[in-house]
């Protein structure tokens, strides 16, 4: 999938002004811009001085800027930070499976907006899709953790409330993160970061409601999920142990 539909520039990050915006240095230009950064997560490990980046251009008087940062380079790998990016590349994907019989985007259920509603063989249910761009290593050095989120987030806690709420109620819900880069064996919840997200993540899990996360290859404009990988939980030490602590894949 294309992350963007519009050209993709080369440019090196200089600075983060605020949240939505960013200042590159265009490597062909040698200029200075301002770019939108459709992400606000921190980032912080990503978005440093002199990073390799991509940016979608697309001047219009609607826009603030005429430029948006959709991946950054790290580590030798691509990443995508586009977070919307995730959800069209779920959606994308369930449209090609068979059992699908309706798949809406963007649908509200009590107080809250879900990015998925679908119905299948299962029964109808709503999805939320988290976009995880942000990776750790285990204190051990054996694995590759990506980690969600990466900033605490009430909404993210209160969707997934929401959806254990309803799972309850027999709807057909699920839980997908899109691991954005290529780089991670298992993702684990951000215990330190956001220990209520990580709590009601094991209640979903507990209910039996499904939850899968998706690995990614990426490029500076492409995006496609290469496999599914393990949800796993870090133990006091900061490590994956053998027993106890996987959070087993559902459906």
């Amino acid at each position: 999938m294309k992350i963007s539909p519009y050209p993709v520039v080369d440019g090196r990050f200089v600075k983060r002004k605020n949240r939505f915006v960013a200042e590159v240095r265009l490597e062909k230009a040698e200029q200075i811009v301002e770019a939108h950064v459709p992400n606000t997560g921190r980032m912080k490990e990503l978005l440093i001085e002199g990073a390799k980046v991509g940016l979608a251009y697309s001047p219009s008087p609607k826009r603030k800027t005429a430029y948006t940062l959709i991946t950054v380079f790290h580590h030798n790998v691509w990443v995508c930070i586009e977070a919307v990016a995730a959800n069209r590349l779920v959606y994308q994907d369930l449209m090609h499976r068979h059992d699908i019989e309706d798949l809406k985007r963007e649908v509200k259920y009590q107080d809250s907006r879900f990015d998925l509603a679908r119905k299948d063989q299962n029964g109808f249910g709503f999805i939320e899709i988290k976009s995880v761009n942000f990776v750790i290593e285990s204190a051990d050095h054996r694995n590759r953790c990506a980690c969600f989120p990466d900033a605490p987030t009430k909404r993210g806690t209160k969707h997934l409330e929401e959806l254990i709420n309803g799972y309850k109620e027999h709807f057909n819900n699920a839980l997908y993160f899109v691991v954005q880069r290529n780089d991670a064996d298992c993702l684990v919840p951000n215990q330190k970061t956001d220990p209520q997200f990580s709590k009601m993540l094991f209640q979903a899990q507990s209910v039996g409601m499904e939850i899968h996360a998706f690995l990614c290859d990426v490029d500076k404009n492409d995006l496609v999920i290469s496999k599914e990988i393990p949800i796993r939980k870090l133990d006091e030490k900061g490590n994956i142990s053998v027993k106890g602590n996987h959070i087993e894949r559902t459906k």
